[in-house]
């Protein structure tokens, strides 16, 4: 696969969200997530993970993914989640499953950062609204900073951004993480841009997010 234009458009992203300098509104909220990854026969893997969020509205996920490794660090996998969103305004509950379909691709950058992209189209049924679908695109660079006298990645930093292709989001996120080879954790403050102005003269909101994280690998 070129890789000449995918690396220059995935730095490209990061740019445009650090450098997002409009005034905007701003909700503050917490995020905690527990994520399971195991490996069976040689090629394929099983993510699930389970999610609450709070902040003006409250989340609850549970989601699983069925993946399958291919030469050259690709991996294809299809998922489903169910989603439980409490909105505050108005006062209503919103149940969602959400089937998807993914394209991972992992390579190394400068010899030290590990690049990860996920292409993701989502099929969408909504308990307030008809079907629709949404893709979205992340990337991640993940550092070392410390190894220990195993080798195991005791300590690593890592910035990751996601579009949201045809809704209007963009999230951008830090964390540091600690993880031996069968559990981490991480510490991750996430921003969320959200362009959904009912008025030319509306502001986008911000939703900042703390997100603790606990990971077990098998």
């Amino acid at each position: 696969m070129n890789l000449k234009f995918i690396r220059p458009a995935a730095l490209f992203l990061f740019f445009i969200a650090y450098n997002l300098n409009a005034q905007i509104n701003e909700d503050l909220g917490i995020w905690y997530a527990y994520n399971f990854k195991t490996k069976f026969h040689e090629k394929f893997t099983l993510s699930v993970d389970i999610q609450s969020r709070y902040n003006s509205n409250k989340q609850q996920l549970i989601r699983g993914v069925l993946g399958k490794n291919f030469k050259n660090n690709f991996n294809l996998g299809i998922g489903y989640g169910y989603f439980n969103n409490q909105r505050s305004n108005p006062n209503k509950t919103i149940h969602e499953n959400r089937i998807f379909q993914e394209l991972n691709f992992n390579h190394i950058l400068f010899t030290v950062l590990k690049l990860k992209h996920r292409f993701r189209i989502e099929e969408r049924f909504m308990s307030h609204k008809d079907f629709f679908m949404r893709f979205r695109y992340a990337i991640s660079v993940r550092y070392n900073l410390f190894t220990n006298k195993n080798q195991s990645k005791l300590l690593n930093i890592l910035v990751a951004n996601e579009l949201f292709v045809n809704s209007p989001t963009i999230s951008y996120s830090t964390l540091l993480i600690c993880v031996n080879k069968l559990t981490g954790v991480e510490v991750n403050f996430k921003k969320e841009i959200l362009y959904c102005p009912k008025k030319d003269t509306d502001l986008p909101t911000v939703n900042s997010l703390l997100l603790i994280i606990i990971e077990s690998f098998m």
